[in-house]
């Protein structure tokens, strides 16, 4: 499955009522900007995303933006992300939750 990003994912989960994968980016997708293979952000704005994919087609229905992941490593003491489940979700109502960017809170999406 092609998710059109040169990073690997560093959460996956699943609705298993809608049918849906959720993978977790660090960044955002990684554009060529310029000469052969050089690559850089095409937005400015820097967070990371979730790629929403249909699990019946495997079509990618669009990214959740504007979350947050520590670096691999950084943990600061207030929440374990790297040792609990990066992605809580809630089908019932298509929402979810994961860590926001310094670590110390939780935010939450809708898919």
């Amino acid at each position: 499955m092609n998710l059109g990003t040169n990073q690997a994912p560093l959460a996956l989960a699943v609705d298993g009522v809608h049918q849906l994968a959720l993978f977790a980016f660090q960044y955002p997708d990684l554009k060529p900007t310029g000469g052969f293979q050089q690559y850089g952000f095409g937005d400015n704005n820097a967070t990371g995303h979730i790629a929403l994919v249909d699990l019946k087609t495997g079509k990618t229905m669009g990214p959740v933006t504007g979350v947050e992941y520590l670096p691999a490593g950084a943990y600061n003491g207030r929440l374990p992300s790297h040792h609990e489940r990066a992605i809580q979700l809630a089908p019932a109502t298509r929402t979810g939750s994961t860590y926001a960017g310094d670590g110390s809170q939780i935010q939450q999406f809708s898919y």
